[in-house]
């Protein structure tokens, strides 16, 4: 049997308790740096190990994990792969280091949640409590109304994570350019849906439900972005297609890719003759040419048509164009 118990990162009066009624075991959380936030590093966890066998513990158990309550994650917003990829390094220093377990738990926002910490029990003990006659009115907080079901996705693609070592591997080699490697398989797929319906496309929105059938073998393989994004069944996202011309041409054919090309033709090619034309105030219109020209390239590697910088210098383009020509009547 081996008796543990919560102890503080550093020694102190609990420490020594412990240890004069016959703790053997400790449970800790990770260390932290200097700045106040926690460290799952090897050289951290080392000096967390040594400190508690110095004092005749032996660190058992890692609780909570890293980001203190591991939010994204269980929310399954922004930014939880780096979450979980931290989470899997740390998993594997503490394994080098021989500390066998890590405590988690998957309850979003409050963890385990009390309304006391001073209420009796047998033999006079205090013990933390919940009453849910106390909770029941409390106001939502900003992530909302949390289902039962939403938990249970997260933590399949949390988990999935875990099990895949070429996932979970994938997300560390970043010298090979993982992002990189993602836009041109979804490119190279989105280019095979346009060879398929090249006339008026799959229908707006159809793509990506199609395109997902083509992804390349060479942009899949130990790739974590597909196996935990694109082609996850439980991350409900819509899949991006980095390049709007694509997407276009994909969705709509060729006959909306050249329509819009055309739009296009026609902004820049009237921008261009009030550049040539205006010449008291010339600098309106190449400022906006030149914007015109980058937000075109940009969408090489964006594909929505939210890039609202484009639409607002159209609106000035627009009443640059009837103030000139009001003038000149």
């Amino acid at each position: 049997m081996k008796i543990a118990d919560v102890l503080p990162l550093y020694p102190d009066r609990l420490w020594t308790l412990a240890k004069q009624v016959g703790v053997t075991h400790a449970v800790s959380r990770l260390p932290l740096h200097e700045n106040g936030e926690t460290s799952f590093e090897y050289a951290d966890l080392l000096a967390l190990k040594q400190r508690f066998e110095n004092f005749g513990f032996k660190l058992e158990v890692i609780e909570p994990g890293i980001n203190s309550q591991m939010h994204k994650m269980k929310l399954g917003i922004e930014g939880r792969d780096q979450d979980i990829a931290d989470c899997i390094k740390m998993i594997r220093n503490m394994g080098a280091l021989n500390i066998p377990i890590f405590c988690y738990n998957f309850m979003a926002q409050f963890n385990w949640v009390r309304t006391a910490i001073d209420t009796p029990t047998r033999g006079g003990a205090i013990v933390t409590s919940y009453n849910h006659s106390l909770m029941k009115d409390a106001p939502l907080t900003e992530a909302g109304i949390v289902t039962e079901e939403r938990l249970w996705d997260n933590l399949k693609y949390f988990l999935n994570w875990l099990e895949n070592e070429d996932l979970a591997t994938s997300f560390f080699l970043t010298n090979n350019s993982i992002s990189n490697k993602s836009r041109l398989g979804i490119q190279t797929a989105m280019i095979q849906t346009i060879k398929e319906y090249p006339i008026f496309g799959t229908g707006w929105g159809q793509q990506a439900f199609i395109s997902r059938y083509h992804y390349p073998n060479w942009a899949l393989k130990n790739n974590y972005e597909f196996t935990a994004r694109y082609r996850n069944q439980f991350d409900k996202s819509f899949p991006p297609g980095f390049n709007l011309y694509l997407r276009i041409a994909a969705e709509a054919g060729m006959v909306g890719l050249i329509s819009f090309l055309l739009f296009l033709f026609v902004i820049v090619n009237n921008t261009t003759f009030w550049f040539k034309k205006d010449t008291q105030t010339k600098f309106i219109p190449i400022v906006l040419l030149i914007s015109f020209v980058g937000y075109i390239f940009n969408w090489l590697q964006i594909d929505s048509f939210k890039l609202y910088g484009f639409w607002l210098c159209l609106a000035l383009f627009i009443l640059y164009k009837n103030r000139q020509l009001d003038t000149t009547h």
